[in-house]
């Protein structure tokens, strides 16, 4: 079983490349921390480039939560582990399931 999303970012947006799209699950115990794409791929494109949906799978047997009980998903673009203010743009996100 696996989560499945798609992602994709306005054109010309100006990101850091060094930044990434993250999902955040929660059991209501712990959390894992899945980096789905760097910034650079999802919104990072000169401007006038097409932007295709990007497909995202997450296979649940990678996660170490306890995955029948998943009680939160958070999504953000940035650093995850050292976030800072700041920023600004648009993800589209959509299609979330569970496959």
């Amino acid at each position: 079983m696996e989560i499945v999303e798609f992602v994709r970012g306005p054109i010309g947006e100006s990101v850091d490349p060094a930044d990434d799209v993250y999902v955040v699950l929660g059991d209501g115990a712990a959390t894992d921390t899945v980096v789905i794409a760097t910034a650079k791929e999802v919104l990072g494109l000169p401007a006038g480039t097409p932007v295709p949906r990007k497909k995202v799978t997450i296979p649940l047997s990678a996660l170490t939560i306890n995955k029948t009980n998943l009680t939160s998903m958070t999504m953000g673009v940035g650093n995850r582990v050292t976030p800072a203010n700041g920023g600004s743009g648009i993800v589209y996100i959509d299609n979330i399931s569970l496959e």
